[in-house]
């Protein structure tokens, strides 16, 4: 239940809606650490899950019997899609709107929309822990659901601080010598939190890249056909038949450079598989790949990579690889496209 978006979702929604077992003023207290911007006094709440497509809405109603909104999106497990938070800004636009939230497993940064604040579920959780130094944790359900956050959390922060925690999320992992570990991998594998946890290693590594040159982008996810979590880190380059997405990938414990038309099509034309064609070559020159390294087959969807590091036997640090990223990144970014 842990990683179920919309079971999170719903979470949010009763702590935060007119059935809240907390008071209105903590609501608002979680809503503002959440959002980063005070709320003028609020007399009441009301929540509303999947408002035109929006994860949730909460209504405040003023004191002078206003209404004022905040928007939450929730991108616990899927991936923020092209131009979404900009048409969830359209539908909000007749609203009055004091504040939107992105709220994501480690506080990624939303890449569309505007006025959207990132925010993590540790914020989360320690905005409910500030319930119970008001003394507001009665409530069997806010303590379980509290328990339930900081779980994850503490998961979260050991796959990323520690390379030995990390493996057992991309594979069996080292011999486990501790209880802790062993505590640990029952956990991942009975809420089936592999993937989630990946996609969080893959989100701090991409944050450790620090800034990217223009039009360069992070972007983390799980494949469709994959069972494990991804991070890309790319650019457009070209128009028309000939725009393709060039950079980097990084998916179970393999870096692979790619390219593939843009925007994806679910069969390439022959127009755009020579467009990859000529970008593949220029990846290969720009990252001295030898004539031994082949580039993978398209499959019809356009989609195409040269294997450029396999480290699936070392321990995954997040310093480590944000070094062998940060290397075949700047040559790529150095490329004349």
């Amino acid at each position: 239940m842990a990683d179920r978006e919309n079971v999170q979702t719903g979470l949010l929604a009763w702590l935060l809606g007119a059935h809240s077992p907390l008071p209105v003023s903590s609501r608002v207290a979680i809503l503002t650490r959440l959002s980063g911007r005070e709320l003028p006094p609020v007399t009441a709440t009301m929540a509303k899950t999947e408002d035109q497509n929006i994860d949730l809405v909460i209504a405040c109603k003023l004191e002078d019997g206003s209404l004022t909104h905040v928007a939450l999106e929730n991108k616990l497990k899927s991936t923020e899609s092209a131009h979404q938070l900009n048409k969830y800004d359209a539908h909000l636009a007749s609203r009055c709107v004091h504040a939107k939230i992105f709220l994501t497993l480690i506080g990624e940064n939303p890449r569309g929309g505007a006025g959207w604040h990132a925010a993590s579920y540790a914020d989360l959780a320690g905005a409910l822990d500030a319930t119970v130094a008001e003394g507001i944790d009665c409530d069997p359900y806010v303590r379980d659901a509290r328990a339930m956050l900081h779980r994850l959390v503490e998961a979260v922060s050991l796959v990323i601080s520690n390379p030995r925690f990390a493996s057992l999320v991309f594979s069996r992992g080292p011999n486990v010598v501790t209880s802790e570990e062993a505590s640990f991998r029952r956990y991942v594998e009975t809420l089936r939190l592999r993937r989630l946890l990946q996609r969080a290693w893959c989100g701090e590594l991409g944050r450790s890249l620090g800034g990217l040159a223009h039009g360069w982008s992070t972007k983390t996810g799980t494949g469709a056909r994959s069972a494990a979590s991804y991070l890309h880190v790319s650019r457009v380059v070209g128009t028309g038949s000939d725009s393709c997405r060039v950079g980097l990938a990084v998916e179970s414990l393999v870096l692979k450079a790619f390219c593939y038309p843009e925007p994806y099509p679910k069969k390439e034309s022959a127009d755009q598989a020579a467009a990859v064609k000529g970008r593949l070559h220029q990846i290969r020159a720009a990252l001295d790949l030898g004539p031994k390294i082949k580039a993978s087959s398209s499959k019809g969807h356009g989609f195409r990579s040269y294997k450029v590091l396999h480290k699936k036997s070392d321990a995954p640090d997040i310093q480590t690889w944000s070094t062998y990223v940060c290397q075949r990144y700047q040559q790529l970014a150095g490329t004349p496209w």
